[in-house]
């Protein structure tokens, strides 16, 4: 991650996906610390959402949970565009949605009901998506990537009261019924986890 910002990328994102441990909270005041330390923090948490390796987007995910500009609408909207782009983190990229985005259940709504297609972002060769895909998002094809979205934004969806009167016939629907079989990565229960894991760091991280 040489080519990023050094403010936000100089940390090891995997310790975020355990992030209720010492190293993970650990890791989220490092990252609260880069954004301060940051020139310009708000294009910094762009650069990371434009690249296509997941661990980018991880960091960007908790940078805006953890700063005042989880309400910019651009990076919102850029938060998005990594879960639309079927991120492998897409399940906690979720999480922090639901945390940040006044209008999360309208959202993921319009992306459950359309079967959260995949969207390919524009690469530079066909040679470089196949010699980095595997490494930067995964080894799941784009239908198992919705799959594995779907079922995390059901998940999340169903936490809230307002999304009950669309959110059971949505389930019923044979379409997402086939979707969700293929999620063999349990989408809904990774987002389950990992939201009490965060929402446990965070605790601890404000109370610090």
């Amino acid at each position: 991650m040489e080519s990023l910002p050094r403010s936000l990328s100089q940390y090891d994102p995997i310790f975020l996906l355990w992030c209720d441990e010492p190293f993970g909270i650990t890791s989220i005041d490092e990252v609260s610390k880069a954004l301060l330390r940051s020139a310009d923090p708000e294009d910094d948490i762009g650069a990371l959402l434009r690249e296509a390796d997941w661990r980018c987007h991880l960091v960007a995910g908790v940078a805006l949970v953890v700063s005042e500009l989880r309400t910019k609408p651009k990076l919102v909207e850029a938060l998005w565009g990594a879960v639309d782009a079927g991120s492998w983190v897409s399940p906690q990229l979720g999480v922090c949605l639901a945390i940040i985005d006044a209008d999360f259940s309208l959202r993921a709504k319009a992306r459950i009901e359309s079967g959260c297609p995949v969207v390919v972002r524009p690469s530079t060769t066909s040679a470089e998506v196949a010699a980095r895909r595997h490494v930067e998002q995964g080894p799941d094809g784009s239908v198992e990537r919705s799959a594995k979205t779907l079922a995390a934004l059901l998940y999340l969806c169903s936490l809230r009261p307002e999304c009950e009167p669309w959110l059971i016939p949505c389930r019923a629907d044979r379409s997402t019924q086939r979707l969700l079989a293929l999620d063999s990565h349990h989408g809904d229960k990774i987002a389950e986890v990992w939201r009490t894991k965060f929402n446990r760091a965070l605790s601890a991280f404000q109370s610090s």
